[in-house]
């Protein structure tokens, strides 16, 4: 029952996203890249794992360039099977298209342990106020911050703010989360 309810609120939340304007979305992403790197806990983390952002996604790539300037250590996901890894990215221009069409990392001895990353930038189609996260659906970022205790924070537009989201016992709850307008620090447990 709770899949079929996640599947119909992706749905709802993409249309959402991808009904606001392109340059609205570019504009209202570096405002939330802005605020994002001016959060104590980025500002305290030197190895940052992202997202390359896709579609109608928060476009974090302003972010990649702050981590680059300021010394930090970029980590990009890797898809393998079933699951991510994340790995070490010194030139974006680097990256390849996966079976997904999304860019990552080429595989290289780059690859991370879980617990060496800082903070990780966790895509989502919705949250909560609350630390909720609906992803895409396929379980991998759950998958990797289930057996981690990195911090997180997901960077959406207000409009993905949502007052509940149906969960399971291997559903991560976000650390953060930052839009344009709200910052929330959750404080809770991130296993369910």
């Amino acid at each position: 029952m709770s899949n079929k309810i996640k599947d119909t609120l992706r749905k709802i939340y993409l249309a959402n996203r991808n009904s606001i304007p392109k340059k609205t979305r570019l504009l209202l992403s570096k405002q939330i890249c802005k605020r994002l790197i001016q959060t104590k806990i980025y500002i305290k983390s030197n190895k940052i794992g992202c997202y390359y952002p896709i579609g109608s996604e928060v476009d974090i790539k302003y972010i990649f360039h702050d981590i680059f300037q300021n010394s930090k250590k970029l980590f990009l996901p890797k898809i393998n099977d079933d699951r991510i890894n994340f790995v070490n990215v010194e030139n974006i221009n680097t990256l390849v298209k996966n079976s997904l069409g999304i860019l990552e990392p080429v595989v290289n001895n780059n690859i991370t342990t879980s617990n060496e990353i800082d903070l990780i930038v966790v895509p989502s189609i919705a949250a909560t106020r609350t630390g909720m996260r609906l992803g895409y659906g396929k379980g991998y970022y759950d998958k990797f911050l289930f057996q981690c205790k990195v911090k997180t924070i997901s960077a959406i537009y207000e409009c993905q703010l949502m007052r509940f989201i149906p969960i399971s016992k291997y559903d991560v709850i976000l650390d953060h989360i930052i839009t344009e307008n709200s910052y929330y620090k959750i404080k809770t447990s991130k296993h369910i």
